[in-house]
Formats: structure tokens, C-alpha cells, sequence
């Protein structure tokens, strides 16, 4: 019996040997193969450099997680749709600039887990900004116009709430995203604390004052893309006519009370036409409001790799131009 049971044991540790080789061996044949994909796509290869990078902690910078910033319990709505994570510059005592970051996903997908979000917190972190990287309610939990929008507010309130704590400068706020993130963080910029965009969770004697936006791929006039299924759910339960509810929730119906925006969109962007940024920056210059705009000759609806870094150090240049940034650089 012994003797069987030894047998039976070296026999295992065998067999486990070699799975541990042959998962080594996939692996490594897997990066082989990602390597061949991507070796004629500079982008691409950068973008799975990227990725691979989010494993790594970044020096200088603490990250808190899934901190939530709006705990009200709201039916069908799950905690963590109310969640961000958190990223701070390490040993900070002077007030900085901060930036919440909204992710994409068409109103009904998508998370603040997902690459580009992430590679955005670690960019503006690593250059002395506080970064507060949310989730916020989607179609499937109430996140129907204008949701998203107040979700966005509620984030900066949070922020303001804590602004001694993590040493955030209360006239430096700024929102960006990608995609729909980037339509609600500019419109939770855009439009004043009055309903339907009102949030209530503001500090005594504080006032929500956004200072600067960046829309990466970002809608911007609803009237122009009526026939997109999503954008139609998004706006289902606003009264008035489709025609009214698509003006209403446009950013730029509310150009006149716009501030800075720094727009960058892909010229062959079959999602989100680059016209709509185009159209944005034009309506925002018409107010005097201060715009920047970034066309990424070839790219589609999403930037990755190489492309997506010069994009990133152009916003951060028109922050640093809007003295927003100042003595943040480390």
C-alpha cells in the first residue's frame, strides 16, 4: 500500500510538471503569435505594450479602489456603478489639479476597468494630477438620459467633499472620456446646477465649476445621429417629441455656456463621424471659449498605442497652456 502510494504520488507530481510546462509552453507560444499579429501594426504592438503595463505599479502614485462616490441606495442600481478608482500623487501636500475620467460603451457597456481609461488615469497621474477613474449608471440600471450626466456631477462633488484630504484644487477640476464618456463628461461641464442636471450632494458653499474638458471620439449633436439604436434608448424616457429630447441632450445646444474643451477624433471614425467634434469646436469658438482640436489622420472610433501617447501629451499641453496645470509637472 505504501509502496502503490508513493508510485501514485510521483505520478502525479509528473503529470503536474508537465501541465505547469505545457502552460508555459501556450503561453509562450501566445506571445509568439500576438508578436507576429502586431509586428506590422507599430499601434497595435504599443497598445499591447500598454496593456501589459497596467500589471505594474506606478511609482510616485498610490491607486485606492472601487471608493464610492454616491451612496444612496437606488433600485436595480449596483454598488459599484457608483464606484471609482482612485489615483494619487504619493507624499502630496500641495493642491492640484484633478480629473475624472468617464469610460465608453454606447450608454450600455463598458466599465472604468477597461485599457483606455486606464492608460489615461496612469498618463495625468504620473504628471502630479489627481485622477478619479468612475463607473457610473448604464441603460440596463437606469442609466437613461440624463444619468450619466448627474453620475459625472456626483463624482466631482465627491471630489470637492474631499478636496483638503487629497489636496485638489477646487478651480482646477477637470472631465474627459472616451466616446459617450466623453458626451457625459462634456455635459456635465456644460450645463449649469439647475434640473434636470442638478446633483444636491455639493459641500456647503461650494459651487460645481468644471475647468477644462477632453473629448476623445465624443457625440456632441444628437440631431445628426437620430438613427442610432442606443442614442434612441438613451433618450426613451424624456417627454417631448424625438426631435425635442435630441436638441435637449446635445452638448451643443449648450455651447453658450461651454468651457475650454480639448477634442481629438479619428478621421475614418465610422461610430461617431469626425464632423461631430469638428462641429463642437466651431460652436465653442463662436462663445470665445478656448478649443483645441486634434485630427488623428486614419484612426477609427478608438486610438491605442503610439498615437493614443501624442494625443494624451497634447491635452495635457493645452491644460498646462490654460494654466491649469501649473507647478504640477514633477
Amino acid at each position: 500500500m505504501n509502496q502503490a502510494s508513493s508510485v501514485d504520488n510521483k505520478t502525479a507530481a509528473t503529470w503536474a510538471k508537465r501541465r505547469k510546462l505545457a502552460t508555459c509552453a501556450a503561453l509562450g507560444c501566445l506571445f509568439v503569435a500576438l508578436v507576429v499579429c502586431v509586428a506590422g501594426s507599430p499601434d497595435l504592438y504599443e497598445t499591447m505594450l500598454e496593456f501589459l503595463s497596467t500589471f505594474q505599479a506606478e511609482p510616485g502614485v498610490s491607486v485606492e479602489r472601487d471608493l464610492i462616490y454616491f451612496s444612496t441606495p437606488e433600485a436595480g442600481v449596483p454598488a459599484e456603478l457608483h464606484s471609482g478608482d482612485l489615483y494619487l500623487p504619493v507624499n502630496n501636500q500641495v493642491a492640484r489639479a484633478a480629473v475624472v475620467v468617464v469610460h465608453g460603451g454606447s450608454w450600455c457597456a463598458g466599465s472604468k476597468n477597461d485599457l483606455p481609461e486606464t492608460i489615461m488615469s496612469r498618463f495625468f497621474s504620473l504628471f502630479g494630477f489627481v485622477v478619479f477613474n468612475i463607473n457610473y449608471r448604464t441603460l440596463d440600471h437606469g442609466g437613461q438620459f440624463p444619468a450619466d450626466v448627474i453620475d459625472v456631477k456626483r463624482a466631482v462633488a465627491f471630489l470637492l467633499s474631499n478636496k483638503d484630504r487629497w489636496h485638489i484644487d477646487s478651480q482646477r477640476l477637470v472631465t474627459t472620456g472616451t466616446s459617450s464618456g466623453s458626451y457625459a463628461a462634456m455635459m456635465a461641464a456644460y450645463t449649469p446646477n439647475v434640473k434636470p442636471f442638478a446633483v444636491d450632494e455639493l459641500p456647503v458653499g461650494s459651487k460645481l465649476k468644471i475647468f477644462a474638458v477632453g473629448s476623445f471620439s465624443g457625440p456632441t449633436d444628437f440631431e445628426k445621429l437620430s438613427a442610432n439604436k442606443y442614442l434612441q434608448k438613451y433618450l426613451q424616457k424624456m417627454s417631448g417629441s424625438y426631435a425635442e429630447r435630441l436638441k435637449k441632450a446635445s452638448p451643443i445646444t449648450y455651447a453658450k455656456t461651454g468651457v475650454p474643451t480639448f477634442f481629438a477624433h479619428g478621421s475614418e471614425d465610422n461610430n461617431v463621424p469626425l464632423q461631430q467634434s469638428v462641429a463642437m469646436a466651431a460652436a465653442l469658438g463662436k462663445e470665445h471659449i478656448d478649443c483645441t482640436f486634434v485630427r488623428i489622420e486614419g484612426a477609427g472610433h478608438f486610438v491605442g498605442g503610439n498615437s493614443r501617447r501624442l494625443v494624451l501629451e497634447r491635452m495635457l499641453n493645452f491644460l498646462t497652456r490654460l494654466k491649469s496645470a501649473d507647478c504640477l509637472t514633477r
